[in-house]
């Protein structure tokens, strides 16, 4: 969705960008090829890509182009400079955040004509429209259905920034620190904090962003009414997050600003479930086939499943929620089962299967949710997940990092790895020069990095961040780190 809100030159510049990333090094005319354009075309591409991407660079060596990263910024920058320059893009955020209040100066922040200006947004809403989101000029407000609104605005944010700490003021951050930690403590049937990988905090963190802008600006999500939060706030918090947002924290803001955990059918108890069985038939199948999976596992050798109703309704809930919480959660589930190696357990490749054919029949959209079922239940079941856990240990792995990232988020992600490799020594290489980096990359098993261009420096297999996310979570094996 949000690729089509991109011109024609950006997403073709999208696709030079991602193809560098992927190490290719292709010739002028390769890339005129492959993306349907001319040479002076790419030419130009390049040319205005290098205006914006600096301190990165593209560069042609002996007729192949190369993408040259700095040490100084994530290479994943490179996407939010690239959509800084998207007009689409700039009015979007600039209406969402509110920081025009006519059209004249709508116009005069997105520095073009008013005729460009309302065809851009024509543009907008007939590509939002379907979604039940509508840009209201006259107004300068963003419109809809409240759900949809804050869930496109939150990947809105993560695809273009990917860190909260990137848009949101630090002062922000610290009150949202403290009501994950609350909505944690007190609701720890969605999560519980200390099992939050660095990237699912950082999403969270997107998510409270865009839920108190929206609410500052009075709009309101009506939450299902079988479902509720539990609060226990403390008047210091309230204080705090009053003085930040200019809104009182009550009992139900504090729900609303969490609202996008929920969905209509959430079901918190067995008797919600039937009774959602009996006024429509296409849950009360839905729940069958669940059972039937529940069936399946419970009859596997040294399995056992001491409460079936609480794992129904946490399976029966993931299939609900697929459209965001799964999102959310990501970095535990989505990869789950691309990459995590079982062949020498048939027992999870044959729950793989029964989850495809009973639930998730096949769409390339249903990998998460056989992903999120299988997430579902080795944490409801211990006797599987310790299964799980015989056949992916991990032991004395000697781990290197070199990550843009500001520090408190790199001692939160060596704190999350340390708990999970108890014996692994893991070392921060940020403060070492090249030539140091290069000679001591020797001694590491792994070197974990979020900057491109160091595989062929560096002399130990290099890991990408999104993988070391996935394994904190997902117990996988060690064939990742031999990858």
């Amino acid at each position: 969705m949000l690729n089509q809100l991109l011109s024609k030159q950006h997403k073709r510049q999208f696709e030079i960008v991602n193809m560098l990333m992927s190490s290719a090094t292709p010739t002028t005319t390769e890339f005129a090829n492959q993306l349907k354009t001319t040479r002076q075309t790419i030419q130009t591409d390049i040319d205005e890509l290098n205006a914006v991407i600096t301190p990165h660079i593209i560069v042609q060596v002996d007729n192949q182009w190369q993408l040259i990263a700095s040490a100084k910024l994530s290479l994943t920058s490179i996407h939010s400079q690239i959509l800084s320059q998207s007009l689409s893009f700039n009015i979007l955020e600039t209406i969402f955040l509110g920081n025009v209040t006519t059209q004249q100066e709508l116009l005069e922040s997105a520095l073009t004509s008013q005729a460009t200006l309302y065809r851009e947004i024509k543009n907008i809403n007939a590509i939002l429209n379907p979604l039940n989101i509508h840009l209201n000029t006259r107004k300068l407000i963003i419109e809809g259905d409240e759900f949809k609104v804050r869930s496109f605005f939150f990947q809105y944010f993560f695809e273009k920034y990917e860190f909260a700490s990137v848009f949101v003021p630090d002062i922000e951050l610290e009150t949202f620190d403290k009501l994950i930690t609350t909505f944690s403590k007190n609701n720890n049937v969605y999560f519980n904090q200390a099992d939050l990988s660095f990237m699912e905090y950082n999403k969270l963190c997107i998510l409270l962003k865009v839920s108190i802008q929206r609410l500052q600006q009075g709009y309101h999500i009506d939450l299902p009414g079988q479902a509720t939060f539990t609060v226990d706030l403390d008047a210091n918090l309230e204080r705090e997050f009053f003085y930040n947002f200019k809104i009182p924290l009550s009992a139900k803001t504090y729900s609303e600003i969490f609202g996008l955990f929920y969905n209509q059918y959430y079901v918190v108890t067995i008797d919600a479930l039937n009774h959602l069985c009996n006024i429509d038939a296409k849950y009360a199948t839905l729940v069958d086939s669940i059972k039937q999976l529940i069936s399946f596992v419970a009859e596997q050798p040294n399995i056992e499943l001491t409460n079936q109703d609480d794992l129904l309704i946490a399976l029966f809930n993931a299939v609900q929620a697929k459209d965001f919480i799964q999102f959310i959660l990501l970095d535990k589930i989505g990869q789950f089962i691309a990459t995590a190696q079982f062949e020498n357990h048939r027992l999870f490749t044959d729950i793989v299967v029964k989850i495809t054919e009973l639930i998730a029949p096949g769409d390339c959209e249903e990998s998460q949710l056989v992903g999120s079922l299988m997430y579902e239940l080795i944490i409801n079941c211990d006797s599987l997940y310790h299964e799980l856990k015989h056949v992916t240990e991990l032991q004395n792995l000697h781990i290197g990092f070199i990550l843009n990232l500001p520090t408190n988020h790199i001692n939160l992600l060596i704190s999350d790895l340390q708990a999970m490799l108890p014996d692994a020594k893991l070392t921060v290489l940020n403060n070492l020069s090249l030539p140091a980096l290069i000679k001591e990359s020797a001694e590491f098993d792994v070197v974990v990095s979020n900057l491109h261009g160091l595989a062929s420096q560096i002399h130990a297999p290099l890991l990408s961040l999104t993988t070391v996310y996935q394994f904190l979570n997902q117990s996988i094996s060690e064939s990742i780190f031999n990858a």
